[in-house]
C-alpha cells in the first residue's frame, strides 16, 4: 500500500477533503445532491427533441 491508497482509504464516507496534508472541510448532505456547481440547480425535467 502506497501513501496514495492510505491517505485515500482514512477519509471518511459523503466528505469534501482538500490540502496538504488533506484534512476534512465539511460533510456532503442531501441539500448538496440538488446542485451541480455552487448554486446551479440540476435540472429536473429530461432534454426533450
Amino acid at each position: 500500500m502506497d501513501h496514495r491508497q492510505r491517505m485515500l482509504s482514512s477519509l471518511p464516507d459523503n466528505v469534501i477533503a482538500a490540502g496538504n496534508p488533506c484534512r476534512v472541510i465539511r460533510r456532503i448532505t442531501e441539500k448538496d445532491r440538488m446542485f451541480y456547481y455552487k448554486d446551479r440547480l440540476f435540472d429536473v425535467n429530461p432534454w426533450e427533441d
